[in-house]
Formats: C-alpha cells, structure tokens, sequence
C-alpha cells in the first residue's frame, strides 16, 4: 500500500516487501511447529509400558528425575510365564526324563512339585522345559529349568516370589524289576541279607538311586527271594533263623528274624 502511495507501479522489490523477514518468521514457526512434535513424541515416550504383564522387581528412576537416552529406568519380571532354576547331581541325570532332546517335537519334561521352605506349605506345579547348555563349572552341577504352569498362581493363597527358596520333587523314569529298600537295611551301604532255607545270605547287590531313607536295587535279588528287611545288628552269614508272620509258620513259634519281601515294581 505505501508502495503504491508514494506513486511507484509494479511490484515492490523484495526487501521492501519485507518477504526477507516473512520467510525468516515461517522457518521460526516451522522450528516451532517441529520442537512442538518432538516434546509430544517424548512425552508420549515417557510413559513407561511393558511388553508383557508383570511385576516391577528394581526402580532405578524416580519421579522428577532427568534420565538420558538408554539409561535403564527399572527391572521387571513376567508374571504369567515363571521359571525356577534346579541343580541336579550326575547320579540323579540317568531318573530324569530331560527336556533336551524332546523340545524338537514340542513335548516337555517331567512334572515337578515346587514346595515353599518359608513354612507355609504352600505348593506350585511345574514342569521342565529345558536344561541348562553347561555344567556349572564352580557346583559341577546340570541346571534344568522349570516352568511353572499356572504362571505365579499357587494351590494355596501365596504366589511364588522371584528369589525364593523352594524344594522341588521332580518325577522320575520307572525302573523295572526294581526293589525299594530302607537305607538301614543295607550292611556296608552294598550287601542285603537274603534268607535262604531258613539260613541268613549276605550277598552283594546293585544299588542304582538312593535318597536318604531309601534305596532302590536292581540287580543281585531274584523275584521271589525273601530280603530281610529289619535291622539285624552282628550277624554272619549261615546264621539259622525262623522268618516271623511267615504263612506256613505260627507266630508263636518264631524266635528270631524279620520281616520279609520280596522284589517289585518301582518308579
């Protein structure tokens, strides 16, 4: 317009249009309008969401707190998949039906019974998924890892709490032809007393597994052999003895002896 008053035709020069500063004043509102974008981006990153449901195990940041770009905010653990950490002894590897090899065609290990150490009896069901690639080389232990199945619900009103302490019983193979005996029962940690036409036989047997209360034999006992099963104390063998509660015998007239059995199944 005062290009016009003062009598001048055409269009103005640019710097009298002022389109110098015009364009400067669009690339600051072009700023303006891209910061703008960028803070609501991080707000909307700056609300924290999970991949899955769980729990918050650590809080590294508070409230208020400046935290840079990748600088760990915190610790969670998923609630609907927990997984224990079980150390097995070599002997024990040959009773368990391991995951290893049938994860190929989707099956899993054997079940497993996880009991709380903190008094309340509460228990979870579980099973193996997995074992560990290495030995644990400081335990010299296998690690098989069991997975819950109903996530961190239990059988009774506690949930199993990351870092627990817990006392497992994980099934194992069956034995054939086996016999489980009292570890007591056991001379020297090897023989057994067999009695043989009333006439006591110390003989040597295979013991494959044993726990602390028992044993299980599987070899130098034949079906149908009576073992002796109560503690004898100093006793050799071709010792005569009358085996007690035996059919053909009355009880009155047994003087020394045990309880018997016999061989059986055992798993």
């Amino acid at each position: 317009v005062d290009w016009r008053a003062l009598g001048n035709d055409g269009e103005p020069p640019a710097l009298v249009a002022r389109l110098p500063q015009l364009r400067a004043a669009e690339a600051r509102v072009a700023s303006a309008q891209a910061t703008l974008t960028k803070a609501e981006l991080s707000l909307e990153r700056a609300t924290i969401r999970a991949p899955f449901d769980g729990r918050v195990l650590t809080q590294l940041a508070d409230v208020g707190q400046v935290v840079a770009p990748n600088t760990p905010r915190g610790e969670i653990y998923a609630t609907d998949s927990v997984e224990v950490r079980l150390p097995l002894r070599d002997r024990d590897l040959p009773f368990v039906a391991l995951p290893t090899q049938r994860m190929q065609t989707g099956d899993l290990g054997g079940e497993v019974v996880l009991t709380s150490t903190l008094g309340d009896n509460t228990t979870w069901n579980a099973r193996l998924v997995r074992t560990e690639g290495a030995i644990d080389r400081h335990a010299r232990q296998l690690h098989v890892i069991a997975q819950l199945i109903d996530g961190d619900s239990a059988s009774g009103t506690t949930p199993l709490t990351i870092g627990q302490y817990v006392t497992a019983e994980i099934e194992g193979k069956t034995i054939a032809d086996a016999l489980v005996v009292p570890n007591e029962v056991l001379s020297q940690g090897t023989y057994l007393f067999i009695v043989d036409d009333n006439l006591l036989n110390r003989r040597k047997v295979d013991v494959l597994w044993q726990n602390d209360t028992e044993s299980i034999v599987a070899g130098g006992v034949s079906g149908g052999e009576q073992v002796v099963t109560t503690q004898l104390g100093q006793v050799t063998t071709g010792t005569r003895v009358q085996v007690l509660n035996a059919p053909d015998q009355d009880r009155s007239d047994a003087s020394t002896g045990g309880r018997t059995g016999s061989p059986g199944g055992a798993g």
